[in-house]
């Protein structure tokens, strides 16, 4: 009987060493993506921004003769990449995207099922 007793032991105690699998949640993956790409035909800082998997959105800014110059540094372009993230919240819609150039609307491209993305200017 001490035998058997010893037995359950061991093996409640192995049940209770083992780690298990946390449980699941239901709750939605986070995505978040932003790419600068500057459009050297137009002389524009494009930002592509994917805030969500349904969304894309892509930001033509415009750039000071400065920028323009320091842009071909790596800490030049950080700082016109700071300064352009400054600005995504004051960026103009535009609805009508023949009135953009195509080098800008190109350097964009496509979002998921080759949709469109909005597209909005940021003016210095």
């Amino acid at each position: 009987m001490k035998t058997f007793g010893a037995f359950v032991c061991i093996i409640a105690l192995c049940y209770a060493a083992t780690t298990h699998r946390p449980h699941a949640t239901h709750e939605p993956s986070e995505v978040d993506s932003v790419t600068f790409q500057y459009v050297s035909a137009t002389h524009h800082l494009v930002v592509r921004w994917i805030p969500d998997k349904n969304t894309y959105e892509c930001y033509i800014s415009t750039m000071t003769m400065a920028e323009r110059n320091q842009i071909h540094t790596d800490a030049g372009m950080r700082a016109v990449e700071t300064r352009v993230l400054g600005q995504l919240s004051s960026g103009t819609m535009v609805t009508d995207t023949t009135t953009l150039d195509q080098h800008d609307v190109k350097a964009c491209g496509t979002g998921r099922n080759h949709t469109m993305p909005v597209f909005y200017t940021i003016t210095v």
